[in-house]
């Protein structure tokens, strides 16, 4: 069991948005109290997963479908990429499985990425942790001039953005875990994976700092 303390420094304004409001304003994420906002596990956890993925390619079953099935006119339920599980679910009728023969075959056995964070057959090996109160400071950013509703242009747009620092803890179980989250921070500082809205306009670059915790809580740095 190893304890990695991950700090994320933002270069660049996030936007993890709440659900959408009556008003032309994309709100920052909250819970029952609106006027707390903060940042979900769900949110932290995705990005090391999407970072993982682009760390280890040739053995994540989410980026082999979609590969296979890029350009492809078929409809599958569990979307245009699927888990190791989805894999297994998917029957001789249902559209794409003799495309996907082979890969049902390979990913029988969960892939390292299904390993490390679960998928709905699989319970991951990694828990985030988060402070009590990881509560963020945001900034009103105004006439944005973007496609948030469908179907129309939203000009003059307001977003409530931070520039917090995010700290966490991941709780790794074996070194497979400890290892797959240190490729996912060294992937997150190339600026390969960004974090929440709006990232093709530039926001969500972050740079990210891990430190392997000791029991005694001393810590020893490893990525930068």
């Amino acid at each position: 069991m190893k304890r990695v303390k991950i700090v994320l420094h933002p270069i660049t304004p996030y936007v993890i948005s709440a659900p959408r409001s009556k008003e032309r304003k994309v709100e920052f994420y909250f819970g029952i109290n609106p006027e707390r906002k903060f940042i979900p596990p769900s949110t932290l956890k995705g990005l090391l997963r999407t970072a993982a993925i682009y760390a280890n390619l040739d053995d994540s079953c989410e980026y082999q479908t979609s590969l296979r099935l890029c350009g492809k006119d078929l409809r599958l339920h569990a979307g245009e990429s699927l888990t190791c599980a989805d894999l297994q679910d998917l029957k001789e009728e249902d559209e794409g499985y003799s495309l996907l023969m082979d890969l049902i075959q390979r990913f029988k056995r969960p892939c390292k990425i299904c390993r490390v964070f679960g998928n709905t057959k699989v319970r991951g090996k990694i828990r985030i942790v988060l402070p009590r109160e990881l509560n963020v400071e945001l900034d009103e950013l105004q006439n944005f001039y973007f496609s948030y509703t469908i179907g129309r242009t939203d000009k003059e747009l307001k977003i409530e953005a931070s520039k917090s620092d995010i700290e966490f803890e991941v709780i790794c179980e074996d070194d497979e875990a400890y290892e797959t989250i240190e490729e996912a921070v060294n992937i997150i500082n190339q600026g390969i994976v960004r974090i929440g809205r709006f990232k093709s306009r530039g926001f969500g670059i972050l740079k990210a700092e891990s430190e392997l915790l000791r029991p005694c809580g001393q810590s020893i740095p490893t990525s930068r």
